[in-house]
């Protein structure tokens, strides 16, 4: 009987381990480091609303949401946030994935030329150049796959380099080290504001260039997801952190662009403060009002690219599975 009873609770302990932080300890959130479309993650931390609904949650700030996403198949995060796009790519790999909290309604990624490549002025000319992206395998690398794709080239007529986000980009950029690069709406402002007249090659951020990159105005982009396991092993933590979420998301679309600067970490700013405050005015419309999923939005960018990508024209991919909205609607 005693043998029993020591069975059944190493098979309660090992059920713990295999969920990925059950029980009442903290939730360890990846992050995707400086990102001003994944804002809504630390700025729950710094308002406290994490605290006010009563769940720890550890962040853990990394380059790319390709790192976020290894660190959460891993086990080391529970949770992580990053691109829908890419998402919808390991969900197509057969992973069991869902989004729990949509922070940005529309995608706010452009690519840029370099200022000393005067001669790529369109994405045609990148045949044979180097592209950087924040990480290879990122949710930035397949919207550049799926760019070139658009306008008939494959995935081999360019090369690829990761070279983060922020300065390490511009750096990148403006040093000639890659030939164009993928920048968000934030680093985007920084870029024309220091180089006036660099080559736009694509612009995700505009309803215009959204539609014509993913056949919808309110395709979704960042989102905070986790292991389907994991959530449905969690409830009540997945919906306290949707709530908080929910809660820093009002704030962002409520309040100033300088209101909004006086709070922001260090890692968020730049020495030029009109250009933060011109790249948060511009980047605020994208915030969700409430944190869900744009169903129309969602189907229109996985039918994007299954026309442009095999991995996904093959792949059986229910959009429904891919998301849950029943937390960020939960009422404490």
């Amino acid at each position: 009987m005693k043998a029993l009873r020591a069975l059944v609770v190493l098979l309660i302990a090992l059920q713990v381990v295999s969920c990925g932080g059950s029980g009442n300890g903290p939730v360890r959130m990846a992050l995707v480091a400086n990102s001003h479309t994944h804002l809504a993650v630390p700025l729950a931390e710094k308002l406290g609303f994490y605290q006010q609904e009563g769940v720890d949650v550890v962040i853990e700030s990394l380059p790319s949401t390709q790192k976020t996403t290894e660190a959460l198949l891993a086990g080391s995060a529970e949770m992580a946030t990053g691109g829908y796009d890419h998402l919808l790519q390991l969900v197509a790999s057969g992973r069991a994935l869902r989004s729990v909290v949509v922070n940005t309604i529309r995608d706010n990624r452009s690519i840029f030329a370099s200022p000393l490549r005067k001669d790529i002025r369109s994405l045609r000319d990148l045949r044979s150049r180097n592209v950087g992206v924040p990480g290879l395998g990122s949710s930035n690398h397949l919207f550049v796959l799926h760019a070139l794709a658009l306008h008939g080239l494959r995935s081999d007529d360019a090369s690829f380099a990761g070279v983060g986000v922020g300065a390490t980009l511009i750096h990148a950029l403006e040093r000639g080290v890659v030939d164009a690069a993928v920048a968000s709406l934030f680093d985007g402002v920084l870029l024309q504001r220091r180089n006036p007249g660099i080559a736009v090659l694509v612009d995700a951020s505009t309803p215009d260039g959204a539609k014509a990159l993913w056949q919808s105005e309110s395709a979704p982009f960042a989102v905070v997801f986790a292991k389907t396991e994991w959530i449905e092993a969690n409830r009540d933590k997945v919906a306290r952190i949707a709530r908080a979420d929910r809660q820093a998301l009002a704030w962002l679309r409520t309040h100033s662009a300088e209101e909004l600067l006086a709070i922001l970490p260090a890692g968020y700013q730049t020495a030029d403060k009109e250009t933060d405050l011109a790249g948060l005015r511009a980047i605020q419309p994208l915030y969700s009002p409430d944190g869900r999923m744009p169903r129309a939005g969602a189907e229109a960018l996985l039918a994007a690219l299954a026309r442009t990508q095999d991995s996904f024209r093959n792949a059986k991919i229910d959009v429904a599975a891919t998301y849950t909205d029943e937390f960020i609607l939960e009422k404490p």
